[in-house]
């Protein structure tokens, strides 16, 4: 089974339950700032919690998260097509929007990418400055 299996949501809500194969979590906050881990639970473990620390009770949140006992990364639904309604939501309305990953590897890195390049650079020196490994990528 490919990764991809998924190329848009409306492809796997065909496929998968909610509530049974995978759960949305959204918040709608101070829409200046949303965190969202488009594939959390057990899709790219870790990455939902990472999403819910940054974003507190103060900034916008979003996740999918994987529920199934196992064969979650067949969710995975690659970024440039992760399509969900309440994602595209939230996204659209943020000023500002990051987007937690997963990687697989053994060492502990964070990679930090995107199109506010201001906010990479000063993210990363925060990261580094908490006793973190950080790189721009």
């Amino acid at each position: 089974m490919n990764i991809n299996e998924y190329h848009s949501f409306c492809h796997l809500r065909r496929g998968e339950r909610e509530g049974r194969d995978y759960v949305i979590r959204c918040l709608y906050r101070d829409m200046e700032f949303a965190v969202i881990a488009p594939h959390g639970g057990a899709i790219e473990p870790g990455t939902t919690e990472v999403a819910e620390a940054i974003a507190g009770d103060r900034f916008s949140f979003y996740t999918l998260e994987g529920i199934k006992t196992r064969g979650n990364k067949r969710l995975h639904i690659v970024s440039e097509r992760f399509d969900e309604d309440k994602a595209c939501r939230i996204t659209q309305a943020s000023k500002t929007v990051v987007a937690i990953h997963g990687c697989r590897g053994y060492e502990n890195l964070v990679f930090i990418g995107g199109l506010a390049l201001g906010y990479r650079k000063r993210m990363a020196q925060s990261l580094v400055k908490a006793g973190f490994k950080a790189e721009i990528c």
